[in-house]
């Protein structure tokens, strides 16, 4: 066991574990074991990237877990999830190999389990209807969204453990048996799950689920999100199963455009989420710059709707104009293609956090018309960096175009090196602006481990 487990099974009431990093040499059984609930232990959360059989048949047998995040080095024991019977979230990060029916079929019967997340790797048809079978779902995640602000490791050369029962080379069927560690030599960022997934896992077209819009018949689904190459056709059925429940209770989709076999109707058919009454957020991947105007028109009669992200992507000066009648929305992030687009955002007054992807040439200017339009501007964030010229200009738009009696200070947010935000600013100054590093700046430079545990008892109404 790594050193820096040992103190944990000397703290009483812990309630939360998360492991940050890989885990190179040695196990956690030893301490999984160490950590099945007593009387004074009632651990409810673990995240760690991956685990291995050994490893997993231990995990389970820490009855009070309610929240599990892990991987897996392959199918061996992961039934013995079912035995968790308090568990309500799952997020699986890797499954290799294996098909994950029967234990889609034993949670859905326990009836406890609200949210399920499944990233790197998609569904079987077979598997999507175990998962519709899970009437207490609340929440639901099938693949992985992009998030710039996930931990990941850094390296040019990373080795991680293998499974101690199946050690099975890259190519081969994950049975085999073999006496060698993996070593990968990486260029990118990655972590020890993706590692796992790109030796063991291929994309398998043929297998692609036709039957998506099952999901739409989960009676309690508020959160659903669906980030994988998936048949244009089924994401259609999908959109149009959920736009006509009878009673809609989906409040937040988020959805990645990477389809197969697109025809002219597909478009079209994505469209058809505005017809979806509850829904207050809007999270859109298009890499493969689909038009999405004719969405945006229609998202302008939402009365619910609050929160639009579009990540991934530069939209252009038609698709802004339609953004621009959505008068409700209180949060949007958004790339533009135009520098013309910076004005019409000034129509949307009740916008309270904007943030900017793309990169604009002295985009502090371009932002006077938001500043001076959006009266309820709470938050800025800004692909920027924070150097003294760019916040004084800020500074000055902010001082001359809002109210420090009736409006906060606007928060100012840009990524970049620590060494280049402004030193703290004066008395007055403090009152127009506020200016912050993004949250959970995550780029970590080793890959050695870290570890956070938390002994605060965890919210009741975490969804």
């Amino acid at each position: 066991m790594p050193t820096i487990f040992p103190p944990l099974v000397n703290v009483n009431n812990l309630k939360k574990i998360v492991v940050i990093g890989n885990l190179t040499n040695g196990s956690l059984t030893t301490l999984f074991e160490r950590l099945v609930p007593d009387k004074m232990r009632n651990l409810e959360e673990l995240d760690i990237a991956i685990v291995e059989p050994e490893e997993l048949r231990v995990l389970t047998k820490i009855s009070s877990l309610k929240f599990l995040t892990c991987g897996f080095f392959c199918s061996q024991n992961w039934e013995l999830l079912a035995e968790l019977k308090q568990l309500e979230s799952l997020n699986i990060t890797v499954h290799p190999k294996g098909s994950l029916t029967n234990l889609f079929n034993i949670l859905a019967d326990q009836n406890i389990l609200r949210s399920l997340i499944i990233q790197r790797t998609e569904l079987t048809s077979e598997e999507v209807v175990a998962v519709s079978g899970t009437k207490s779902l609340k929440i639901l995640q099938l693949g992985r969204p992009y998030d710039k602000n996930k931990y990941e490791v850094l390296g040019e050369v990373l080795s991680y453990r293998i499974c101690q029962k199946c050690r099975s080379p890259i190519g081969s069927p994950i049975e085999m048996d073999h006496m060698r560690k993996v070593i990968l030599k990486i260029c990118c960022v990655t972590n020890e799950a993706d590692m796992v997934s790109s030796s063991y896992f291929d994309v398998d077209l043929s297998s692609q689920p036709d039957n998506l819009e099952l999901l739409a018949h989960l009676p309690q689904l508020t959160e659903l999100g669906i980030h994988f190459l998936f048949k244009a056709r089924c994401i259609e059925g999908l959109i149009n199963a959920l736009a006509l429940r009878s009673y809609q209770t989906l409040c937040k989709f988020s959805l990645t455009l990477s389809a197969m076999f697109v025809e002219d109707q597909f478009v079209k058919s994505i469209a058809k989420i505005a017809l979806l009454q509850n829904l207050s957020e809007l999270h859109i991947e298009n890499n493969e710059g689909f038009s999405l105007t004719e969405l945006f028109d229609l998202l302008k009669t939402s009365a619910q709707l609050r929160s639009l992200i579009l990540e991934k992507t530069h939209i252009n000066f038609e698709e802004t104009l339609a953004i621009g009648n959505i008068k409700r929305l209180q949060k949007l992030v958004v790339g533009f293609s135009n520098d013309a687009s910076f004005e019409v955002l000034g129509q949307i007054s009740d916008l309270e956090y904007l943030e900017i992807i793309s990169v604009h040439n002295k985009i502090e200017h371009k932002m006077r018309p938001i500043i001076k339009s959006c009266k309820k501007l709470r938050s800025i964030l800004l692909n920027h960096l924070l150097t003294n010229e760019f916040t004084n200009s800020i500074l000055d738009i902010t001082k001359s175009e809002r109210d420090p009696n009736i409006q906060p200070p606007l928060k100012l947010c840009c990524p970049g090196d620590n060494s280049l935000i402004p030193e703290r600013l004066n008395g007055c100054d403090a009152t127009f602006l506020d200016i912050e590093q993004p949250p959970e700046e995550s780029w970590r430079k080793s890959d050695e481990l870290e570890l956070h545990a938390v002994q605060t008892p965890l919210s009741a109404s975490w969804w």
